[in-house]
């Protein structure tokens, strides 16, 4: 796959994160517990904007289905005071292990991230298909993937070793995190 920096924007409503639950065309998006500001301040979440279909669904584009594989468009709000850096992931948590498709590491001050455009001042590492870039859903045929998009509130910035496996790096960022705000997607 051609590295084709995409990101996405995330928008944070109190208490108000959607979920995307999968139908035969796609994926919706609906409420699922634990998909909230987990800890830190409230106020801190995030919500899908440009680059999903609707407010409910990934775009095609944003999925193997397509060739481009863009990521999506996120807005951040209401990040806490404090922050030194954020921390985007992305992990299918249906495939063995959890499968992560996307880590990106941002400023502090980014209020989102638009579709397909890395940020300025934001790196993306690698995941576990061996690249630094964003890889969208693509589970295999059967029942729909989980996909959690997680973004976390550091209050220093993070900085793997080149190479460094991503689950060690993800589990590095939620240790780290002092508040972090989660969107679940489904999709088959």
């Amino acid at each position: 796959m051609t590295h084709l920096p995409g990101v996405a924007r995330l928008v944070a409503y109190v208490g108000a994160l959607l979920a995307l639950s999968a139908c035969s065309s796609g994926s919706t998006l609906s409420r699922e517990p634990g998909t909230g500001p987990t800890t830190g301040r409230a106020g801190f979440a995030v919500t899908p904007a440009e680059g999903f279909a609707s407010s409910t669904a990934f775009a095609r584009e944003s999925t193997c289905e397509e060739s481009g594989d863009y990521s999506p468009g996120l807005n951040f709000v209401s990040v806490p005071a404090g922050t030194a850096a954020l921390a985007l992931t992305m992990v299918d948590t249906d495939a063995s292990g959890g499968k992560v498709h996307w880590i990106q590491l941002l400023p502090a001050d980014a209020d989102g991230i638009d579709q397909h455009v890395l940020a300025p001042g934001a790196q993306e590492l690698t995941n576990d298909f061996g690249e630094a870039t964003y890889d969208g859903p693509c589970p295999p045929a059967g029942p729909a993937h989980h996909y959690v998009l997680s973004l976390f509130a550091l209050p220093a910035p993070v900085t793997p070793a080149a190479g460094a496996d991503p689950h060690a790096v993800v589990a590095a960022i939620r240790a780290a995190a002092t508040a972090t705000a989660s969107l679940t997607v489904t999709y088959a």
